[in-house]
């Protein structure tokens, strides 16, 4: 996407063609080094900022076009997945297996549990409003939407999944957030 975008910013700067094909390919490799590297380690908004000041032009009201759909993109870019689980355990025993088993494959696929709220455990759990009453309610965060993706279609979750299907009844969602 971003490859896209900063070819469409070199077309509007260069007629010449074989320029333009060359820099579709570098712009696509370049998404892909600029994703790993300045937006994982240093955030969004750096990374930004860093682009942005590469992409400049005489007229104003184009730099603020470009400053504005870059700045959004790579926000866009940097968003990271959250998986969200309202859980209704029906066997704990079954559950606690599961449980002791999901954990590892989440954090061998770079997920961490940022909250995981337990009925049990006193004003952890605050239904306000609806009939909504979950057992269990976890968000955990992953880097991307993808990386929630690729963990929830993994070898080892698919493995374990049936335990979860058997002993609890789950809404599971993946979003996208900053």
């Amino acid at each position: 996407m971003l490859g896209l975008l900063l070819t469409a910013i070199t077309f509007r700067v260069t007629s010449n063609a074989s320029f333009i094909a060359h820099s579709i390919a570098c712009n696509n490799i370049f998404a892909s080094i600029f994703y790993d590297t300045v937006i994982e380690e240093r955030g969004a908004g750096i990374a930004a900022e860093e682009v942005v000041s590469r992409a400049r032009f005489e007229d104003e009201d184009n730099n603020r076009r470009i400053d504005d759909l870059l700045y959004n993109l790579l926000i866009f870019l940097a968003m990271k997945g959250y998986v969200i689980a309202d859980v209704t355990v029906t066997d704990s025993e079954m559950y606690a297996d599961y449980a002791s088993k999901a954990g590892s494959i989440i954090k061998k696929y770079g997920g961490k549990v940022i909250i995981w709220a337990s009925k049990a455990k006193k004003e952890s759990i605050n239904i306000i409003e609806g009939d909504w009453n979950p057992t269990f309610f976890g968000v955990i965060q992953f880097k991307s939407v993808e990386k929630a993706k690729e963990w929830y279609n993994s070898p080892e979750y698919t493995e374990i999944i049936d335990l979860r299907f058997k002993s609890a009844s789950t809404n599971l969602t993946i979003v996208a957030g900053v």
